[in-house]
């Protein structure tokens, strides 16, 4: 081979190696990209799982407030609720215990009354003061919840409502019928406060 023939034979594979070379640097190449390519998806995947992840933190963290105010809104609505019926419970005990107290009075008027019936002296000035004293007194506790017990004379002798004063000789001995009302009595909220004291026939 003389030296030109093996100058270009050189030069041939000079660049052929130059070809391959470059080759294998753009496979390198290539190969770093897709591979580059495989962690950004793998990245990607991992970053929307961490998305996902905290979405549902911050939808259970949400849905947490969401319970506890309407739990904090159900106590305070309770609260209120009790506080209401507890203070009505306290005035109605307090009007009862008043209820309670004022009868002696409301005897007293009534056994003033009942005697100057007797002696015809209810024209008098004074006693109309004491007559209307009594009504308006007891419009004053009728308008707080007192109410009267209603008897009727001959009805029966209900030993929830009656109490009896004195038994008076009757025909039928077999029943108790009123003959009288001697006390009146009253009841508050459904609940007797005193019974009715009556004569009764046996």
């Amino acid at each position: 081979m003389n030296d030109k023939s093996k100058k270009n034979y050189q030069d041939k594979n000079f660049l052929k190696k130059m070809q391959n070379q470059k080759t294998l640097q753009e496979k390198k190449k290539h190969d770093e990209s897709i591979i580059d390519e495989i962690e950004n998806i793998k990245n990607i995947k991992y970053t929307s799982q961490k998305v996902n992840e905290i979405q549902k933190k911050i939808f259970n963290i949400k849905k947490e407030i969401k319970n506890l105010n309407l739990r904090h809104q159900a106590n305070i609505e309770n609260f209120e609720k009790n506080l209401g019926i507890e203070l009505l419970n306290i005035k109605n005990e307090y009007l009862k215990r008043f209820f309670l107290d004022f009868f002696p009075v409301l005897d007293l008027l009534d056994s003033v009354i009942y005697t100057v019936k007797k002696e015809n002296m209810l024209k008098d000035p004074i006693i109309e003061g004491i007559v209307l004293t009594r009504i308006l007194l007891l419009k004053c506790l009728f308008k707080f919840g007192l109410k009267k017990i209603e008897v009727s004379k001959n009805s029966c002798f209900e030993h929830k409502k009656h109490e009896i004063n004195n038994h008076l000789d009757g025909k039928d001995k077999d029943s108790y019928i009123v003959h009288n009302v001697v006390k009146p009595g009253y009841f508050f909220n459904n609940e007797i406060l005193r019974k009715v004291r009556v004569n009764v026939v046996t």
